[in-house]
């Protein structure tokens, strides 16, 4: 009889650790799911933010060429793509911390990028705006790769 008692309570004991380990596991897949959903919209948002910045610098282009002369009303879509953009990797530095160490020199490139394209009136700010250009699309795409690395490794989250 002691060892039927013993049997029973030792199935019972297997049969709620293995619901507590697959409660557990199934949480944390949950919860990888949903920040992976969470970092897709914001590399989604921030894959429009690309063409919209792209579109713009045509304007900027033109402008640098001495094709035209600069107006505001390029400076502001600038600004507001940028504001767009910083919002998404601030967003995406708090879900997946690895990014964060990133976040201080792509908003630093972004802040001199809007401030370059205030200056641009003709070809001899070309060189400066271009130059910030290109910090801004560094810093970017590496604050976008240190969340991809992240998202990538198992354990992360």
């Amino acid at each position: 009889m002691n060892d039927k008692i013993r049997s029973i309570v030792t199935h019972a004991l297997t049969a709620l650790l293995a619901a507590a380990v697959t409660f557990f596991v199934q949480d944390f897949s949950d919860f990888r799911n949903d920040k992976r959903a969470e970092q897709r919209a914001i590399v989604a948002t921030q894959n429009s933010v690309a063409e919209e910045l792209q579109k713009i610098l045509v304007d900027m282009k033109e402008v640098a060429n001495g094709e035209r002369s600069s107006n505001p009303e390029d400076v502001e879509k600038l600004r507001l793509v940028l504001l767009k953009d910083r919002a998404s990797a601030q967003q995406l530095a708090s879900i997946v911390p690895a990014s964060s160490s990133e976040l201080d020199p792509f908003e630093k490139a972004s802040v001199n990028l809007l401030k370059e394209a205030e200056r641009l009136k003709g070809p001899l700010d070309a060189p400066r705006m271009t130059e910030a250009l290109s910090e801004y699309l560094y810093r970017r795409g590496e604050l976008i790769a240190a969340a991809e690395n992240s998202r990538n490794s198992y354990l992360q989250f």
